[in-house]
């Protein structure tokens, strides 16, 4: 839910670079950045120049963080798109976020 909020309305997103991938997802919306990574299996989301906040504890570890920034192309808007796994002590399950950006 966070990452759709941070999304909507996003001027630019400049991590990953477009049509690239990597394991952080930054983007500026009203002027301030937000950033999303995995420090050591914890989801950690920072805005601005704020202390890094925590989504997720160590009892439910992400695993396999993928962003993915596909470039607008042929009047399709940009499309971020997040891979990740949540593990914990009994399950691993895989989900998948996309979000695409308005122009």
């Amino acid at each position: 839910r966070k990452l759709d909020s941070a999304l909507f309305g996003a001027s630019s997103v400049s991590l990953p670079v477009a049509d690239g991938s990597g394991a952080i997802l930054q983007n500026i919306k009203n002027g301030e950045t937000y950033r999303f990574e995995v420090l050591n299996g914890i989801l950690v989301f920072t805005k601005g120049s704020a202390i890094p906040a925590p989504l997720t504890s160590a009892a439910t570890a992400v695993e396999n963080w993928t962003v993915t920034h596909t470039a607008p192309s042929g009047g399709r808007p940009a499309k971020i798109q997040v891979n990740f796994d949540l593990k914990n002590a009994i399950s691993l399950e895989s989900y998948e976020f996309v979000k695409f950006l308005r122009q």
